[in-house]
């Protein structure tokens, strides 16, 4: 049942791009054709958007939304495959290498994929043509995803020290329960920001940061399960896992 729901995710995402190819980026031109000359720098700014705005077609809706699309299936069937996420069955990776190795990795392709982001929004006259458009966000991009990918490692390091993996991601110890509803409260924050984001980036067809968050949200719920795995469960994991 879940593989059908990738596979739809896919199949829909393939056809808000093929319908976006109906369109043109904007209607009756774009916002390039204006005379902005007279406008002092302050001001042609706010006009060029203005003016993307009014013109636009739904074409980009469709296109972003669909591309944002696939990557979220693409992250989802990485996960299912790799970890039974999110399926009752799921469970951490074994080791907490392996976590920071998964942690890392969006990021690093999240960089290529935030050039392709800002080149396309360029390509299709979403940036007034006096300003850096690109050069400047691909580098903040990648020093915020460099800076995110550190720190992340170094906190999930910290407080996995409190933990056990492997576990089942779903684990819910039989001790200490308030400890633990409290720590599920932040855990639920936390995801619900992150599906909240993941929306967001899916609208915006932001593919790199929406594999980022997709994968953070496991990752939350992977440091949940660590720090819920108490010795009975863990040594129950192990003996499943061998049999």
């Amino acid at each position: 049942m879940y593989l059908w729901l990738l596979v739809t995710l896919v199949m829909l995402g393939a056809l808000l791009l093929i319908k976006s190819q109906s369109y043109p980026w904007y209607e009756p031109h774009g916002p390039e054709v204006f005379d902005y000359s007279e406008l002092s720098r302050e001001n042609r700014t706010g006009y060029w958007e203005k003016k993307s705005a009014e013109l636009e077609t739904p074409r980009k809706f469709l296109h972003d939304s669909g591309q944002g699309i696939m990557a979220l299936a693409a992250t989802l069937g990485f996960l299912y495959f790799s970890y039974g996420f999110p399926l009752k069955g799921a469970r951490t990776p074994e080791t907490e290498s392996r976590l920071y190795l998964l942690y890392i990795a969006p990021f690093v392709l999240a960089i290529p994929a935030s050039f392709y982001y800002h080149l396309h929004r360029l390509g299709r006259f979403e940036y007034p043509p006096w300003s850096d458009s690109i050069r400047v966000p691909v580098i903040l991009t990648a020093l915020v995803f460099f800076s995110a990918a550190i720190f992340g490692v170094i906190i999930m390091d910290t407080v996995l020290s409190l933990g056990r993996m492997p576990a089942k991601l779903y684990v819910w110890p039989a001790k200490r329960r308030l400890l633990h509803v409290l720590i599920a409260l932040i855990t639920l924050l936390l995801c619900t920001l992150c599906l909240a984001g993941i929306g967001l980036s899916v609208i915006n067809g932001d593919m790199g940061v929406v594999s980022i968050l997709t994968v953070t949200l496991y990752i939350i719920l992977t440091i949940r399960a660590a720090l819920a795995n108490s010795p009975d469960e863990y040594l129950a994991y192990l003996a499943g896992s061998s049999d």
